[in-house]
């Protein structure tokens, strides 16, 4: 088993209600490939109505893009030469200062299906980079790559079989944001000041071992948490109240068990954030827009399964084992090492840090707390 240890990523959030965007669209190629283009932009606009987004082209298409209406700011970037016959004429690395000036974006998408603009989504500052494969180094530092194939002269590939148009709207298609007003299930409980709050919940089942995070681990960050100066909500569903004891003589630590959906948010909308494996706990404080500290081993993948609601930082091994789809521990060959590698006092620091950007936190110092 390749191990490749224990990692954090914030997670891609997808589902917003009322949310604005900041996306760059880049389309540095000429008159007709912006025209074409249309359809897609119409899509980009449609998935963000909140947003605004901003354009970058070559001068020859300034004129057009102010047409079309859809763009805050229309940016001139001459990468290619106004006859498209004729060489690329932009040096990114002589023009830094334009890169400089854009700020830092959401979204960035190069609305170009052949690979040589996609070098400009590596000058660009943003939270989701978005293209289709070049098939060299620039396709890791892209967020979403889609497949496509490389032009070649006299042959047919699959591509040149699709309209352009079409596999434009792909890319937008691609993007795992979408716009949504999700139903209100917390009858408006999430009303106080949660600033002054101390409290974190924590969800240590799983509804299988296989998932969880050991006990004596949550057992641990709990003490470390206690230490910072917070107050503990242990969370467990009926089959799990065994694990009361764990909790049960802990200072500044209550537990609840078996608490019904409405009594469960009530209490979750007085907390600051939530630890939880990859379980109901973590998506049920997510969609209440509670922000998720979510463990996660190497039964199932953080990419298909994180809480998608709110933000939400994911910590998890990266192991070559996963996904194992184990149904019980007894199967894993490696003694659930993708869970037992993640540190209590790992954990700890991701919280610590996550709850800088919540004012009016005071904690004290634990160890190995990083702030």
């Amino acid at each position: 088993m390749r191990n490749n240890g224990v990692k954090v990523i914030n997670n891609i959030v997808f589902f917003r209600s009322k949310d604005s965007f900041k996306i760059l669209v880049i389309k540095l190629d000429h008159l007709g490939d912006l025209l074409l283009s249309i359809p897609a932009l119409c899509l980009l606009r449609q998935k963000f109505p909140n947003s605004y987004i901003d354009i970058v082209v070559g001068h020859w298409n300034k004129n057009l893009a102010e047409k079309i209406g859809f763009f805050k700011n229309i940016f001139v970037f001459d990468f290619f030469r106004e006859k498209s016959e004729e060489a690329a004429k932009e040096n990114f690395m002589t023009n830094k200062t334009f890169f400089e000036n854009l700020g830092e974006y959401d979204i960035a998408i190069d609305l170009r299906r052949p690979r040589d603009t996609r070098i400009f989504l590596t000058y660009v500052k943003a939270k989701l980079k978005v293209g289709y494969k070049t098939f060299s180094k620039i396709d890791e530092k892209l967020d979403i790559c889609l497949p496509t194939d490389i032009d070649e002269p006299h042959k047919i590939k699959p591509c040149n079989k699709t309209h352009i148009s079409i596999q434009l709207l792909r890319l937008v298609e691609a993007i795992p944001y979408y716009t949504f007003y999700l139903p209100n299930i917390t009858s408006n409980i999430r009303s106080i000041s949660i600033q002054s709050s101390k409290k974190i919940a924590l969800f240590p089942g799983a509804g299988n071992a296989i998932k969880q995070w050991p006990l004596d681990y949550w057992k641990k960050l709990t003490e470390n948490l206690i230490q910072c100066g917070f107050e503990i909500e242990v969370f467990l569903a009926n089959s799990e109240r065994n694990y009361g004891k764990l909790f049960q003589d802990k200072p500044r630590t209550k537990i609840y068990i078996g608490l019904d959906v409405e009594s469960l948010i009530k209490k979750l909308s007085c907390c600051l954030l939530t630890i939880a494996n990859n379980s109901f706990g973590a998506h049920i404080s997510s969609f209440i827009d509670l922000p998720v500290v979510a463990i996660f081993g190497g039964h199932e993948l953080y990419s298909e399964w994180a809480p998608p609601f709110n933000k939400s930082v994911i910590v998890y091994s990266d192991v070559s084992c996963a996904p194992c789809h184990l149904p019980r521990i007894k199967d894993c060959p490696y003694d659930l090492i993708c869970l037992r590698q993640i540190q209590p006092d790992f954990v700890c620091n991701v919280v610590l840090n996550l709850l800088q950007n919540i004012p009016q936190i005071n904690t004290v110092n634990c160890i190995g707390a990083v702030f």
